[in-house]
C-alpha cells in the first residue's frame, strides 16, 4: 500500500512490533517537518555519489528527505515527469529504535540483496538508524517498503554520514559518521567507523577516530597516503569539514578500515585551509585532471565564499597531491552558503556546482546559485573559473541540495531538489540543460 500522507510508525502491541499507518493532514505534515538533508536514488551520475537503484523498482529516480523536527523520513517515488506533491510514504523509528532529530542521510546496499537501504544519523539519539529495503518477490527489485530500523550507537551529536568500502573493492559497505562533540570548545570531534558485515549488520562498537574541532560533514575519496606525500594508493580516505578550525581534515585509510587520526587545533598535520566556518563539503573532479577535488561552503553568517582544494594530478599518472586553498569562489555579500551538490548543469561534461544560500539579508537571501564551470585557463589544470547565476530557491532557509534526473520521461538533463528548512518545503528545479536560465521552482511538501 502506498499512502501519500501516511506516517508509518512501528509500535509494540502484545509483544509484537507492527506497522501502523497514521493519516496526517497536509498542513500538519508540513508544519512538523523541518527538512535538513536529501538523498536521491539514484543520484545524477555527475555527482560522483555511489550509484544505487531506485526505491520501488520502477527504474525512475526517487527522493529521500530527512525531517529533523518531526523525526520522520519522507519518501517521494518518481513519476517520470517529476515527483508527487506529497510523500509517497514516510518512515519513523520504533519504540526500541527511535529516530531522534535526524540530520544526515546516506544510501547503499548494506545487505547485498541489490535493494537500496537508508542510513540516517540521529543527532539527539547518538545513533545511526539503518532501514533495510524490502525486495519484491515478483520483480526481484526494491518494492518501496522498509524493515523497521536498527539503531547503531555512536559517540554523540552525529551529523554527516557517508558510505564506502573501506576494506577494498568487493568488501561489504561501511559507514563513516561525524560526531560533533564541541559543546565545549576544547572537545575534539570524532568520526565513527562502522564496518559492515554484508548482511545489513555492522561491527560494534564502532571505532572512533579523532579529527579536530567542530566537524560537520564528510566525503569519501582517495586522497593519498599521508599529509606530506599524497600519492594516490587506491585506498579510501575521508575528508571532514572542521567548522571551528577553518579547515578540511583528511583521515587517511590503510585499506583495512583503520584511519590515521588528526590532532588538536595546534596540530596542522593533515589539515587544509578552508576559510571561516566550513560546513557543507562535496567531492568532484572540477578541473578534470583525474584526481578528486574538494569544495567547502563557509556557512558563518556574513561569509560569502566557497573554497576549492584541488587534487593535483599529472595525467595519465595515477598519483597526485591535494593542494591547499587553491581557488575561491566568491558569492554576493551576506550569502551564507549552506548546502551544495556537484552537477552538470549544461550537459557539457564539465562538473558544475549548485549552492543554496540562506543569508538573512541581501540579494542572495534564499537563493539557489549556479556555478557553471568555464574550464581551466591556468597551466597544468591548476585553475578553474565559474560563471554565476542566482535563482530564487522557492522557499526560505534552503540548507541542502541534491542532483538527479527527476523527469526522465521528459529529458535526460540533470535536475535539482532543495530542502527549505525555514518554511518546511522542498523545491524541485527541472533543468533545461542550458545552465543559463533559472527554472521555475516546483514546491512539494515533505
Amino acid at each position: 500500500m502506498v499512502c501519500a500522507l501516511c506516517n508509518i510508525q512501528y509500535r509494540r502491541i502484545n509483544g509484537v512490533v507492527i506497522a501502523v499507518a497514521l493519516l496526517l493532514s497536509a498542513s500538519a505534515a508540513r508544519a512538523a517537518s523541518r527538512p535538513v538533508a536529501l538523498a536521491a536514488a539514484p543520484p545524477a551520475a555527475s555527482t560522483g555519489l555511489p550509484p544505487v537503484p531506485d526505491l520501488n523498482g520502477d527504474g525512475i529516480p526517487d527522493l529521500v528527505v530527512v525531517n529533523s523536527d518531526s523525526s520522520r523520513i519522507s519518501l517521494f517515488f518518481g513519476t517520470g515527469t517529476g515527483l508527487p506533491s506529497t510523500p509517497s510514504a514516510t518512515l519513523t523509528g520504533t519504540p526500541t529504535n527511535p529516530l531522534s532529530t535526524p540530520r544526515g542521510v546516506a544510501l547503499g546496499d548494506f545487505n547485498g540483496d541489490g535493494v537500496t537501504d537508508i542510513a540516517v544519523t540521529n543527532f539527539r539519539g547518538a545513533t545511526v538508524s539503518v532501514f533495510l529495503g524490502h525486495k519484491s518477490m515478483i520483480t526481484n527489485l526494491g518494492d518501496g517498503t522498509f524493515a523497521p530500523p536498527t539503531n547503531l550507537p555512536v559517540i554523540a551529536r552525529p551529523l554527516g554520514v557517508a558510505v564506502g568500502r573501506f576494506r577494498g573493492p568487493g568488501q561489504p559497505l561501511d559507514l563513516a559518521v561525524v560526531n560533533n562533540l564541541n559543546g565545549r570548545r576544547t572537545r575534539i570531534g570524532r568520526v565513527s567507523i562502522l564496518l559492515g558485515n554484508g548482511d545489513g549488520t555492522f561491527e560494534l562498537p564502532a571505532s572512533n577516530v579523532t579529527v579536530g574541532l567542530g566537524p560537520r560533514n564528510l566525503v569519501v575519496g582517495d586522497f593519498g597516503t599521508s599529509a606530506t606525500d599524497n600519492t594516490r594508493d587506491g585506498k579510501l580516505d575521508i575528508a571532514v569539514s572542521l567548522f571551528k578550525e577553518a579547515s578540511v581534515g583528511l583521515l587517511f585509510g590503510d585499506g583495512t578500515g583503520f584511519f590515521t587520526p588528526l590532532g588538536d587545533l595546534n596540530d596542522r598535520t593533515g589539515k587544509y585551509f578552508a576559510s571561516t566556518g566550513p560546513d557543507a563539503i562535496v567531492l568532484g573532479d572540477f578541473n578534470f585532471d583525474g584526481c578528486d577535488d574538494i569544495f567547502t561552503a563557509n556557512s558563518r553568517l556574513g561569509e560569502n565564499n566557497l573554497i576549492l582544494n584541488l587534487g593535483f594530478c599529472n595525467p595519465p599518472a595515477s598519483f597526485g597531491s591535494l593542494l591547499g586553498a587553491s581557488e575561491e569562489a566568491n558569492l554576493q555579500r551576506g550569502s551564507h552558503p549552506a548546502g551544495m551538490t556537484p552537477v552538470d548543469l549544461n550537459g557539457d561534461g564539465k562538473l558544475d556546482l549548485a549552492v543554496t544560500t540562506a543569508g538573512r539579508n541581501g540579494p542572495n537571501k534564499n537563493k539557489l546559485v549556479y556555478l557553471v564551470n568555464q574550464g581551466h585557463p591556468g597551466p597544468m589544470f591548476s585553475f578553474v573559473t565559474f560563471a554565476q547565476l542566482s535563482c530564487p530557491a522557492g522557499g526560505t532557509a534552503p540548507v541542502a541540495a541534491v542532483a538527479a534526473q527527476l523527469n526522465p520521461s521528459v529529458d535526460s538533463v540533470d535536475d535539482l531538489a532543495v530542502a527549505n528548512r525555514g518554511n518546511n518545503t522542498v523545491s524541485l528545479f527541472l533543468g533545461d540543460g542550458s545552465g543559463t536560465t533559472c527554472p521555475t521552482p516546483i514546491v512539494i511538501q515533505p
